[in-house]
């Protein structure tokens, strides 16, 4: 979680920009809403154990934009659930098998999953319904630290008492970069339909657990591998939008669909990445 302080950082300094910049002889828009996204996460380390289930989950968070000089933007969206009760966040069920000295064995882990997306994004308008973006893109990913009682152990073996198995599992971080186009399509009076389209590229640091024999005991512990990967993919969205004019307010309802390559990584190879849901924003301008 301390990975986050430079993410805060960001925010803060966006914030102030947003609420102190002054208005100068070109026309300067400021927006500020709140982003929800119902998401489903099939991971690209699933096929690094034997089953990986992780159940839904919701990320808010707010947007922020400045828009300028007629066809400029500047917006900022974070999404999270690092503040929501342990309750709500998602559980993820792992069953990792492996053989040691004493024959084959199983483990199956329970954990809950925290995630924190943020997106910094300069876009320019060709015209009224096309405008062209490119950005950069942060995401970490931990799952809590579990208990004993989280974790079933089929063997001959016994759970270590080192306290590896009661820290947090894994630890992944992503920066990267994407550009697109976005189109604006209007139907009637406020209503208007819009479609994103990215291409993305990113830098992700694997900090993948592996429930190893602490040899020559019969005991099984958490030893934690770290690999690097490069990562390609396209981010897809597609939202209904109806624009309120006499309060200045912007109300969205639609999807999204990510899905990302690795390659060229340092440990063994891993599976598509895909991350997608139905998303949801109100955004007042001013």
């Amino acid at each position: 979680m301390k990975k986050m302080s430079s993410i805060t950082c960001i925010v803060l300094v966006l914030c102030s920009i947003i609420l102190f910049a002054p208005k100068k002889a070109h026309a300067v828009d400021f927006g500020i809403g709140m982003y929800s996204y119902y998401a489903w996460w099939s991971p690209s380390f699933r096929n690094q154990y034997e089953s990986f289930e992780l159940e839904p989950m919701i990320l808010y968070g707010p947007v922020l934009s400045i828009s300028f000089m007629d066809k400029w933007s500047i917006s900022f969206l974070v999404v999270q659930n690092l503040l929501v009760g342990k309750e709500m966040a998602p559980e993820g069920n792992i069953t990792y098998r492996s053989s040691g000295t004493f024959g084959a064995y199983q483990v199956e882990d329970t954990r809950r999953m925290y995630r924190f997306d943020a997106d910094l994004t300069l876009s320019y308008s060709l015209f009224d319904q096309l405008r062209l973006f490119f950005g950069g893109k942060y995401m970490y990913c931990a799952f809590e630290g579990g208990s004993e009682e989280d974790i079933h152990l089929t063997g001959a073996y016994t759970l270590a008492n080192d306290g590896s198995l009661s820290e947090d599992w894994g630890g992944i971080s992503s920066w990267g970069f994407g550009t697109g186009i976005s189109l604006n399509l209007p139907i009637i009076g406020g209503l208007s339909i819009q479609v994103n389209e990215s291409l993305l590229y990113s830098q992700t640091s694997f900090d993948l657990p592996v429930y190893a024999q602490k040899v020559p005991a019969a005991v099984i512990g958490m030893v934690k591998e770290e690999n690097s990967y490069h990562g390609i993919g396209s981010n897809t969205s597609l939202a209904l939008l109806y624009y309120i004019s006499p309060i200045q307010t912007s109300i969205s309802l639609g999807g999204r669909f990510q899905v990302i390559h690795y390659f060229s990584g340092s440990g063994p190879d891993m599976d598509n990445d895909y991350f997608y849901g139905l998303t949801a924003s109100v955004i007042i301008t001013f």
